[in-house]
């Protein structure tokens, strides 16, 4: 990648004028602004999972951080100034330093007297990566300190007590740093999670995240900081668990392959569960790609419901959108009461990601889109029916691919188009067949 970055030398004209624009005095124009980078060029670019894009956006990202240093955020420029980062050249050669400097001699495994981990933000994604470089990190250092910075859902699905969280907020549909003295707010966390320590006691493990805008924010010593080149391509279909646990065993120059886990509290009373339970989520986390449609989800509850064989439990998702979504589905299976052999057997529930997880744990299949979720039930060893919409291209799909010792989850590729009404009675039946052989397995 460091080479390619000085052959190639796009013309980043455009991307420097949408630059201009996130830094705008009205608020209106620079949040459009920020959130246009963010969805319509960062984000598509990390998607395609290709060096070529990889480097593309850490260079849009790395010219952008420059310019927001050079133009509006003076303490950014003067701490960039201290790490000798003044041009965007710089910025990237530290972070392909970083890339070709992967492993921990013994001798520097011996020194480290503190570990911290960054949040990769999204829940599906700290499931995928994050949780299986906690996992590692313990087994290889049973003795040292781990400190996880990120979002409040860590301490919910990571309860280890090994694992201490510091508490740190990242707008996820953003490109900006979500606000002024972002940086430096996580440069100051971690600079008191290191105090007092040398370079070589302490490591820093960023899972390419957005939080550093993809490893770029100098936020430790370079020789502390080891970043995860997730979104580079891969000699094989690589699933990002594949490619943690390979970068993993580079890293701390062992063998070893761990799955998703979690470590969750949980707050749902334990049941004796004498009937089928499916738990259902339809979030889709903002990207209504994956989403097949509302007439689908209503039909598919039904369809479960009718075969009167399964306890259903409809989670409600996250935010305003999702709840109301849930609302429409309980009303249509409430009118369909007649349909219904057990006034029990289809329950909306609405609480926390932790409680979730405690529901999908307790229960003997999932069902839901390619969202946080089936990510949750395959670290859980539920068995998963994932319906898979919206992956950009293969690489997408093979990255994404949850799973655990039984193998990857049952996922039902569907294509980006809208479904047709045989198209969607087709897939409607395709899950009951695969919902109704679990079933035959629990009796």
């Amino acid at each position: 990648m460091a080479t390619q970055a000085k052959k190639e030398a796009p013309d980043l004209s455009a991307i420097k004028l949408l630059g201009t624009m996130c830094f705008d005095h009205n608020n209106t124009l620079a949040r459009q602004a920020n959130t246009a980078l963010y969805q319509q060029i960062i984000l598509p670019l990390c998607d395609d999972f290709t060096t070529q894009s990889a480097h593309l956006s850490l260079l849009i990202l790395a010219t952008f951080i420059q310019q927001k240093a050079n133009t509006i955020d003076k303490e950014s420029r003067q701490a960039l100034d201290r790490e000798g980062l003044h041009t965007t050249d710089q910025l990237l050669a530290r972070l392909y330093r970083i890339f070709n400097n992967t492993a921990l001699t013994i001798e520097h495994q011996q020194q480290i007297q503190k570990i911290c981990i960054l949040s990769r933000v999204t829940i599906g994604a700290d499931i995928s990566i994050t949780s299986i470089i906690i996992q590692r990190l313990h087994q290889q250092f049973p003795k040292i300190p781990i400190t996880i910075i990120g979002p409040a859902h860590l301490p919910q699905l990571f309860n280890y007590p090994f694992l201490h969280h510091c508490p740190f907020e990242f707008i996820r549909n953003q490109s900006d740093y979500s606000q002024p003295g972002h940086w430096i707010h996580l440069q100051q966390l971690i600079s008191k999670e290191q105090h007092h320590l040398q370079q070589q006691e302490f490591l820093l493990i960023d899972p390419d995240t957005r939080i550093s805008q993809l490893g770029l924010l100098p936020l430790a010593p370079e020789q502390s900081t080891k970043v995860l080149p997730s979104r580079i391509d891969q000699t094989k279909p690589y699933s990002l668990s594949e490619i943690t646990n390979s970068w993993l065993d580079s890293l701390l120059q062992t063998t070893a392959y761990i799955y998703p886990a979690l470590a969750i509290q949980s707050s749902v009373p334990p049941v004796k569960n004498t009937d089928f339970t499916i738990v259902i989520n339809f979030g889709v986390g903002q990207d209504l790609r994956k989403r097949v449609s509302l007439q689908f989800e209503k039909e598919l509850i039904l369809a479960l419901i009718q075969q009167g064989e399964s306890r259903i439990i409809l989670d409600s998702g996250q935010g305003m959108d999702e709840l109301d979504q849930a609302h429409t589905i309980e009303d249509f299976i409430k009118k369909q009461a007649g349909f219904i052999k057990s006034p029990h057997s289809f329950q909306r529930i609405q609480d926390s990601i932790s409680v979730l997880a405690s529901h999908i744990q307790q229960a003997h299949l999932f069902i839901g889109y390619d969202s946080c979720s089936g990510h949750i039930a395959t670290a859980c060893q539920i068995p998963s029916i994932i319906c898979f919409k919206g992956a950009p291209n293969p690489r997408f799909y093979d990255r994404w691919l949850p799973e655990n010792q039984a193998g990857h989850a049952y996922c039902l590729k569907i294509t980006q188009k809208q479904l047709t009404d045989e198209e969607r009675s087709l897939l409607i039946h395709s899950i009951i067949d695969i919902a109704s052989s679990h079933y035959q397995t629990f009796q």
